[in-house]
C-alpha cells in the first residue's frame, strides 16, 4: 500500500476509536436511557470521509508491464441515457475514473470528450465550480504532461467532495464515490487474464480491502436514502468475498526512495486464491454493468 492509504486508514481508525473513548455525553442533551450506541453513530456521522482519488487507487494498482485498453472504458455515448439522479450521479463517478484512466494513456484522444461528459454529468447533479471552463483549459493545455493531468484530476474530485460535504450531500458523495471506486476495480480486474502472469498487481487489488472497509462504513451512514441503500445491497456481495481472504501482520517499516518520497513496507497482506479472485472479478463486472447499462 501507498504510505497515504495507510495514513488515511490510520486516521479513520484512530477516529473511529476517539468516538467510542469520548462519547458527547452531556447531562444537557443525553435523553434518560439513551444507549451509547446512538450517540457513536451520531459522532461518527461527523467524521470527515478520506477517499483516494481513482487516479491514486489505479497508480496503486497498475503494473508497467499493464496494456492500457480504452475500449474497456463506459462508451461516451452511454452517457446521454443516464436521466435519474441515482444513475447520473453513479456514472459521474463512473467516468470520473475513466478519465483518470485515460490520464495514464499515451493516446490523448478522448481526455476532452470525457471531462465534457463529467461536467454535463456535474451539473445535472447541480455540482458546479470544480468542472469549469478554466479546468478544462487546464486539461486541453496538458494533454503532454502526465502528471499534470492526474493532478488535474485529483483536485477536481476532492473540490467535488467538498462541495458536496458543505452543502451536506453525502448521500450523492457515496454515489459517486460508489462509481468512481467499483470502475477503478473493474478497469483493474480487466486488466487480468491470469494471477500467474500479475501476481503482485493482484495482490494490489486484494490490498485495497481497507479501503473498500472504510468506504463500506462511510455509505452505510446514509442507507436512509433508498438510492445508497440499494448500491450497499450490491456492495455488499464484493464484501462478502474481500472478507473470505485472510489476512497476515509483517512489522511496518517506512522508508524513503531515491526521489525521497516515503515507502511503506509491511503491514497487512491479504491472502487469496484463484477461485477466490475469480469470483470477485465476476461480481465486480457484473455490478459495474448494471451501474452503466440501463433500460
Amino acid at each position: 500500500m501507498t504510505a497515504r492509504l495507510y495514513l488515511l486508514c490510520a486516521i479513520i481508525i484512530a477516529s473511529l476509536f476517539a468516538c467510542r473513548q469520548h462519547p458527547k455525553t452531556s447531562s444537557n442533551n443525553t435523553e434518560p436511557g439513551k444507549k451509547a450506541d446512538s450517540i457513536q453513530i451520531d459522532s461518527l456521522q461527523n467524521m470527515v470521509f478520506l477517499m483516494l482519488s481513482p487516479n491514486e487507487i489505479l497508480n496503486e494498482i497498475f503494473s508497467k508491464k499493464v496494456t492500457l485498453n480504452p475500449l474497456l472504458l463506459n462508451p461516451r455515448i452511454n452517457a446521454q441515457k443516464y436521466l435519474d439522479v441515482k444513475h447520473q450521479a453513479l456514472n459521474l463517478g463512473v467516468y470520473i475514473a475513466d478519465f483518470a484512466y485515460l490520464n495514464l494513456c499515451q493516446n490523448k484522444s478522448y481526455t476532452l470528450d470525457y471531462f465534457k461528459i463529467i461536467r454535463d454529468l456535474a451539473q445535472k447533479n447541480n455540482i458546479y465550480g470544480c468542472f469549469d471552463e478554466a479546468t478544462f483549459n487546464r486539461i486541453q493545455n496538458n494533454l503532454a504532461n502526465n502528471d499534470s493531468l492526474i493532478n488535474i484530476s485529483q483536485e477536481m474530485y476532492y473540490n467535488m467532495a467538498d462541495i458536496l460535504e458543505n452543502a451536506n450531500r453525502q448521500n450523492i458523495n457515496a454515489l459517486i464515490s460508489s462509481g468512481a471506486l467499483t470502475e477503478s476495480l473493474y478497469l483493474s480486474v480487466m486488466s487480468i487474464d491470469k494471477i500467474t502472469d500479475y501476481k503482485d498487481m493482484t495482490q494490489k487489488i486484494f490490498s485495497q480491502k481497507p479501503l473498500f472497509d472504510n468506504f463500506y462504513a462511510f455509505i452505510s451512514l446514509y442507507k436512509k436514502d433508498k438510492d445508497v441503500e440499494s448500491i450497499i445491497n450490491q456492495l455488499d456481495v464484493l464484501k462478502k468475498i474481500l472478507d473470505k481472504s485472510d489476512i497476515t501482520t509483517k512489522k511496518k517499516k517506512i522508508t524513503k526512495d531515491q526521489k525521497n518520497h516515503l515507502e511503506v513496507k509491511g503491514g497487512q497482506d491479504i491472502i487469496f486464491n484463484d477461485a477466490v479472485f475469480k469470483e470477485f472479478k465476476e461480481s465486480v463486472i457484473n455490478l459495474r454493468q448494471s451501474f452503466i447499462n440501463i433500460n
